[in-house]
Parts: C-alpha cells; structure tokens; sequence
C-alpha cells in the first residue's frame, strides 16, 4: 500500500482547456496582476502540490469532458521517499459485475 500526502508534489500535463481555465481563474480574481503560466519542461510537465492541483482543477474533472490535464499523474519522490507502510498489507477488494453496481 502507499500513502501519499495532499501536500505532496505531482506532475501532470495540462491540456489547451487547463491552460486556458487558468488564465481565466486568474482574471477573475487577480485582474490587476499579470498572468504567469506554471513552468512546463520539454514534455508538457508541470508540477504542482496535489492540494493546489485539487483546488485549481477540481470543479472542472468530469468524466465524458473536455479534461484540464491528461488522465495521467505522476507521483513525485524526493530524498525522504513517499510514504509506504510496509506492515500493512494490500487488500485486494472483491470485483462487481456491472449488473451489481
């Protein structure tokens, strides 16, 4: 099992739609600063604590909708490691059919 902390840094890949959603979240409640975009390296990476991930992009995670980053995060590990508890074990929960859900 591993554990991560809202606090903890994750990178993801923002879409044209996360991009823009920014700009305008900004707008609305900074208008009289300027637009600094987040820094994304080569790939389209950009890092964020997955707290402020949340906040920014939260009310606009839908399923079946134009999405403000691609589907996949990666979980970043510093020095002192993610936080993995050994002594408990993984449990594997019983699969549904779709009939059951």
């Amino acid at each position: 099992m591993m554990w991560i902390n809202m606090n903890d840094e994750v990178r993801v890949r923002l879409t044209d739609k996360g991009r823009a959603l920014m700009r305008e979240n900004h707008a609305k409640l900074l208008p009289n600063y300027p637009y600094t975009p987040p820094e994304e390296d080569k790939g389209g990476w950009s890092s964020w604590q997955l707290w402020r991930l949340m906040q920014e992009f939260g009310p606009h995670l839908r399923m079946g909708f134009d999405v403000p980053f691609d589907m996949e995060i990666e979980i970043v590990a510093h020095n002192d490691g993610i936080s993995v508890k050994d002594n408990i074990p993984a449990v594997e929960l019983p699969r549904r059919s779709a009939a059951e859900v």
